[in-house]
């Protein structure tokens, strides 16, 4: 089995590699938090083996979520290609993707009336009508900024939510026209 010994010099090389590369300072000290990960946990000549990563990978499988293992699986085989190291790459770790979250992170339709009852009730509107926005469109936290106010006083009960990748048009519950249009 081959053996490469790993040193702090090729790690700075490395990083200004990704600088040069115009990766952004974030990745950058992602990348570098892993490969320093990997080599505090190397043995004191810090050689690398194909065993000794794949009982890192065990290790680090065992304290991290998946998402977190595959990002520090991924800066070492980037920098194992660097190095033209191929032969020590490893495989990410397999996940399933959850297209729909757990039930018991949904509310029920109860849970839903009584936080409407709730924000009606303390007079705050604002809430209400957005709280009967996102249950009747189903979009997230994230696109009700694509909600158009200009839409609304024109009295166009749809939403464009342009995204390079993906057109949609969403037609909310026609109970909110009445907020926006009233304001």
């Amino acid at each position: 089995m081959e053996t490469y010994e790993m040193t702090s010099e090729q790690m700075k090389s490395y990083a200004e590699h990704l600088r040069m590369e115009e990766c952004s300072e974030s990745t950058v000290r992602k990348y570098d938090n892993a490969l320093a990960a990997l080599y505090g946990w190397l043995p004191e000549d810090k050689s690398v083996t194909k065993e000794r990563l794949l009982a890192w990978k065990a290790e680090i499988s065992e304290k991290n979520a998946a998402s977190t293992v595959n990002v520090m699986i991924s800066a070492v085989n980037s920098f194992f290609a660097f190095m033209s190291w191929d032969n020590l790459r490893v495989k990410q770790v397999k996940t399933q993707r959850r297209i729909y979250r757990d039930k018991d992170r949904e509310l029920t339709k109860e849970e839903y009336m009584r936080l409407l009852k709730a924000a009606r009730s303390k007079g705050n509107l604002r809430l209400y009508y957005l709280m009967q926005t996102l249950g009747s469109t189903g979009i997230r936290i994230s696109e009700l900024s694509y909600f158009l106010r200009t839409f609304f006083r024109k009295g166009i009960p749809c939403v464009f939510h342009w995204n390079p990748r993906l057109f949609r048009r969403r037609t909310p519950y026609l109970g909110i026209l009445a907020f926006f249009t009233v304001r």
